[in-house]
């Protein structure tokens, strides 16, 4: 199941952190579905 996810925010302590601000959402998806994810047996 390949679902996008558009953010990932933690909020704590009257301040926030949201992971596509930072730009890690598109630095983890570019890298996921870079990823071969079948393997062949040797």
């Amino acid at each position: 199941m390949q679902i996008r996810v558009l953010d990932h925010i933690i909020i704590g302590n009257n301040c926030y952190y949201s992971f596509a601000d930072e730009g890690l959402i598109e630095k983890y998806q570019s890298h996921f579905y870079s990823v071969n994810f079948c393997r062949q047996g040797s």
